[in-house]
């Protein structure tokens, strides 16, 4: 069933927007596939931007996900943006988990263009998978980015935070203007602006800089717990002052706040959930918050979870950053909410539960406005950074393709090193399969402007799918990525037609690991 936003008749009224909402909502049967197969659960979306959700469950990097990907082409005759959400739940309606999505970059989708959105994956406990029988979308697209338009003529908030730098002796309180893929500008409460390297800042500030990164993929634990019920947002600050508060956890506890606000001049909903390991040992999370009209339609969804292996240390707190980017207007709408909190002390994606070690279970709490809670508070250190094989030493990636440079940021920001080969030689696939272990991390980049972009024949079985349809996709302008396995190995493929596009989608995509 397919059902137009009560919001529409508002957007109208704004020309300059020219914003289009359409949900859609049913029943479901997820089942596991590889994303090719006739198993996928399927739904069209979208008018000048056409989207396939392909919804199944498969494994991911050896953790348990609902992958609900979507797969856009612009249909219209100029550049596009969109915004996409799903959701899912169990018969009764309890909220399973949810991820959203958009289009990256100030240009948006080319006429005539098609790309991926390969960033909706929601881990989650063994069983809860086949539990999701419900799903609801919501899809918005524009010829401007979703968020910025009407909202963004107004004077934005002033959003300032701590900022603090890599050796922690220095910090400021100030306001992120804007960011490149090498560093920010801040303004200070004096009024000046200042520009600072990425890799001056801490590693907090660094995730914070980078949100759309923080999409990794830690699988939550054996403890669920759900809360739902009605909400008024509020503009706020990143103080969370005005914020509407619920607390969630047992062993984690968590304060979400939620409230609108202007960010990096888009209007988004703020659902970020601040965190403390509040027990003796290392326990990881994940967090899930969907927003709906009065009338249970979709608006919006994110997810977040800890970050690497280890989890968060026994008395160690963080903040979880879910960002709901939205059309102006439709914040207002979001009248009712739904979360959901998964807690363990293992990743549970990767390992079976003992029976009767998992509870997902309904809960009522009464939620609070302005309750103080740890809304900024940082660990020590990155926990993606923290990230170690057990002999002590940086876990690797290897690569073989064009935009090097850009990958080994990626890299270092998660605490990994790379070993590259530039060109796609026999030799070079000869050398990483050598100097790689099973279970490493082999990224394979191509660019269709590149000459030498022809996988050698010995080794196309490293390919998630065949060369020919990735050759194929690229001629028509689009990007592919895939995770898959060979040789032992989990393989991450990242194309696009040209080097400086592959370079953006190195950064934007979510299937490395963290």
């Amino acid at each position: 069933m397919m059902k137009r936003l009560a919001i529409m008749a508002l957007l109208l009224q704004l020309p300059a927007l020219a914003a289009r909402a359409e949900t859609k909502a049913g029943s479901c049967q997820l089942k596991e596939d590889e994303g090719f197969g006739k198993d996928v659960f399927r739904v069209q979306v979208g008018e000048a931007i056409r989207g396939t959700c392909g919804f199944y469950i498969q494994e991911f990097f050896k953790k348990k996900i609902i992958n609900a990907n979507i797969q856009i082409a612009n249909a219209s005759a100029k550049a596009m943006h969109c915004q996409y959400y799903a959701a899912f739940f169990d018969k009764a309606g309890t909220l399973i988990g949810c991820a959203g999505q958009g289009t990256f970059g100030g240009k948006g989708l080319a006429a005539g263009a098609s790309t991926q959105l390969g960033s909706c994956l929601i881990p989650l406990p063994i069983g809860l998978h086949e539990a999701a029988v419900q799903y609801k979308i919501a899809f918005y697209e524009s010829d401007q980015e979703i968020g910025k338009g009407a909202s963004a003529a107004r004077a934005p908030t002033a959003f300032r935070r701590k900022w603090t730098d890599a050796t922690g002796s220095h910090s400021v309180e100030a306001e992120l203007l804007d960011a490149t893929g090498e560093s920010v500008r801040l303004k200070k409460e004096d009024g000046q602006i200042v520009s600072v390297p990425l890799d001056k800042l801490s590693a907090a500030d660094r995730r914070y800089v980078r949100y759309k990164e923080l999409l990794h993929m830690p699988v939550p634990g054996a403890m669920g717990e759900t809360d739902e019920g009605s909400c008024q947002l509020k503009e706020g600050d990143a103080f969370g002052k005005d914020a509407f508060t619920v607390q969630v956890g047992q062993k984690i506890k968590g304060t979400c706040k939620l409230y609108t606000m202007d960010f990096m001049g888009r209007k988004i909903i703020n659902a970020g959930v601040a965190i403390v390991n509040t027990c003796d040992k290392a326990m990881h999370c994940q967090y899930y918050a969907a927003f709906f009209d009065k009338d249970g339609t979709l608006i919006g969804c994110a997810g977040q979870g800890t970050f690497g292996g280890k989890g968060l240390a026994s008395g160690e707190s963080t903040q979880l950053y879910c960002f709901i980017p939205l059309p102006a207007g439709v914040h207002e709408q979001a009248v009712q909410y739904k979360i959901a909190f998964y807690e363990s002390d293992k990743e549970i994606g990767k390992a079976e539960l003992e029976e009767g070690s998992r509870r997902h279970e309904k809960v009522s709490r009464a939620p609070q406005h302005d309750n103080p809670g740890p809304q900024d508070a940082q660990g020590p250190a990155s926990q993606a950074a923290q990230e170690r094989h057990p002999t002590g030493r940086q876990t690797r990636w290897f690569s073989i393709g064009p935009a090097r440079k850009e990958l080994g940021e990626v890299a270092k920001s998660r605490g990994h090193g790379l070993r590259s080969s530039q060109n796609h030689l026999a030799a070079n696939y000869e050398r990483i399969l050598a100097n790689s272990q099973p279970g490493s991390t082999v990224v394979l980049l191509f660019a269709l402007d590149r000459a030498d972009q022809n996988i050698p024949q010995e080794y196309q079985d490293l390919l998630p799918m065949p060369w020919a349809q990735i050759e194929a996709a690229l001629k028509k302008g689009e990007t592919v990525e895939r995770a898959g396995k060979a040789r032992g190995r989990e393989i991450v493929l990242l194309a696009a037609p040209t080097e400086e596009k592959l370079q953006d989608l190195i950064h934007a995509t979510t299937l490395l690991p963290p």
